[in-house]
This record gives structure tokens, C-alpha cells and sequence, in this order.
């Protein structure tokens, strides 16, 4: 297997993960814009102003909306990949292999949490990853 076959590979398997780590900040942002709607003050004058609450207040759940689409959006394209993923992480025949690759990939665990999970060394994950990842076609 060529390296650049081998990155490939692990950059298709990524994707999960940055499609998560996507919504999570459209979340973030969806919670600012909603502390932004519900926080909005009025200041007593007497002076006519422009815009005023209304305009802020809709132009935050115009934003929250907006955000709102991109996160079901964004869920919906998660829930097909890893469904696709997990498809073809199935299609190896190697239990280990799979339990790896479906750890990492799809589960989003650390290193760290499959060597001990698994009573492996690293040296021996990172070697069935490697050999999963040879098994597994994109």
C-alpha cells in the first residue's frame, strides 16, 4: 500500500470527526447568539432610536435559525457517513481490525483510551491499525 493510499484512507476515516467537531462549534455559536437574544437591554430616553430591541432580537433568532439549519444539516451528513463507514469497517474480517478502526474513527476514542480498553501496548495498536487500514477499501 502506497503512502499517499494510506493517508487517503485514514483522511476519509477523519471525516467523522470533523463533521463532530463542526456541530460542536455551531453549537457553541447557537449558545452565544441565544445568550445574545435574551440579554438584550433597552436604555430609557427620551431621544427617537433607530432599530432599537426588535431589530437586535430578530436579527438573533435570524441567526439562530440560520445556525440551526447548518447543525441538522451537518447532523444529518454525520449520521450517513458514519453509517457508510461502519459499513465498510464491517467488511474486514478481523475483529481486532474492526474494534480498532471503529474506536478511533467512529467512536472518536484516544489512543490512550484503546490501549487500555483493549490491554494493548501502543506499538501493538498502532500495528493493527495499520493492518486494518490495508484491509479496508475506501
Amino acid at each position: 500500500m502506497t503512502i499517499q493510499y494510506y493517508e487517503d484512507k485514514i483522511k476519509y476515516l477523519k471525516q467523522i470527526g470533523e463533521i463532530d467537531s463542526e456541530i460542536e462549534r455551531l453549537i457553541k455559536e447557537m449558545e452565544m447568539w441565544r445568550t445574545r437574544a435574551t440579554n438584550i437591554t433597552t436604555n430609557i430616553s427620551n431621544e427617537p432610536v433607530q432599530g432599537g430591541i426588535s431589530d437586535k432580537v430578530g436579527d438573533s433568532v435570524a441567526k439562530i435559525l440560520e445556525v440551526d439549519e447548518k447543525i441538522n444539516k451537518n447532523i444529518d451528513r454525520l449520521v450517513d457517513l458514519k453509517e457508510e463507514i461502519k459499513s465498510k469497517i464491517n467488511n474486514i474480517d478481523d475483529v481486532r481490525y474492526r474494534n480498532i478502526l471503529k474506536d478511533r474513527y467512529v467512536c472518536l476514542m484516544t489512543w490512550d483510551s484503546i490501549c487500555k480498553k483493549n490491554e494493548y501496548t501502543w506499538r501493538h495498536v498502532f500495528r493493527l491499525r495499520d493492518e486494518a487500514l490495508e484491509k479496508f477499501e475506501i
